[in-house]
Parts: structure tokens; C-alpha cells; sequence
């Protein structure tokens, strides 16, 4: 009997250089100054089942350097992802997983 971990491996990929190592560097700094707004009370029926308390915010263009480096990787792997999930994903839920 397989394994479960070993079945979700299967459904792992990853991307090496979606940015150049300097603007990973950058990215990485700036995301470690930056102050997210205080947790919120987590959903008693939240969507994906996720528990506990998350800080979320929406990164804007007038973040500056770091909405550029966000939408950079983004234009880079969405592509990748799609091609490696796109036999998994449902067509009758699709925002879901957009």
C-alpha cells in the first residue's frame, strides 16, 4: 500500500530561479520590514479548513519594490503551476484554486 505522503508528493513541483538571486534577496528583506496589520479571529467555517489565527493584506501597486518583485515571480511561475496542475484542477469550482 502506498504510502500517503508518497501520494502527495506526486502533486509537489518545484521551480528553481523564478527571480534572479539579487531580487529574491530584496524580496525576502523587504517582506522581513514589512509590518502586517494585526491577526484576525479566524472563521468558524473557514474555506480551506485552515485553524488559528493568519494576518493577511493585500499587496497593492503602491507598495512600491514590493508589489514589482510580487508581480514579477507571479508573471514568471503562474505559468509553470498551471502546466504542472492544470490536469487537477476542477472545471466547475475553478475560482477556488485561481
Amino acid at each position: 500500500m502506498q504510502n500517503e505522503t508518497d501520494g502527495l508528493l506526486h502533486y509537489l513541483f518545484h521551480n528553481r530561479n523564478v527571480l534572479r538571486t539579487v531580487d529574491h534577496r530584496r524580496l525576502l528583506e523587504l517582506c522581513r520590514e514589512l509590518e502586517f496589520p494585526d491577526p484576525e479571529t479566524p472563521s468558524h467555517d473557514p474555506y480551506y479548513g485552515i485553524r488559528g489565527w493568519r494576518s493577511t493584506m493585500r499587496v497593492e501597486p503602491e507598495h512600491g519594490e514590493l508589489y514589482s518583485l510580487i508581480h514579477k515571480a507571479h508573471l514568471k511561475i503562474m505559468p509553470k503551476i498551471y502546466g504542472h496542475y492544470h490536469p487537477y484542477l476542477p472545471t466547475d469550482c475553478y475560482d477556488k484554486y485561481s
